[in-house]
């Protein structure tokens, strides 16, 4: 049979037409930390890879709300452009690592 699998993303509604418009794919995992900017301007999100098993250091680890073990995460900007309600944003990597974004107010 059928695997379901599980495919989120980020979409925009058109509060007037109620049409779902699909942005972009996020990763495949379910701890992923999404960040409005005050502005509305663009979306912070982190992307983590967890580490395989029996590969973590000894000491303090950082672990998702699954309890795995995070080895890696990369922040990503998504732009937004109300202006352009047909423009395809591009998510870019931020090249720093980072966790669970929040934007300053």
């Amino acid at each position: 049979g059928e695997v379901y699998r599980e495919q989120p993303y980020l979409a925009a509604i058109d509060l007037k037409t109620a049409k779902l418009r699909p942005l972009v794919l996020l990763p495949n995992q379910r701890d992923v930390q999404v960040s409005l900017a005050p502005d509305g301007l663009a979306l912070l999100f982190d992307q983590t890879t967890e580490a395989a098993q029996g590969k973590t250091e000894a000491g303090e680890t950082l672990s998702n709300s699954m309890g795995k073990t995070i080895a890696d995460s990369r922040l990503w900007l998504l732009p937004l452009d109300a202006a352009d309600l047909n423009a395809k944003p591009q998510p870019e990597a931020l090249p720093l690592p980072g966790l669970r974004p929040l934007w300053l107010p």
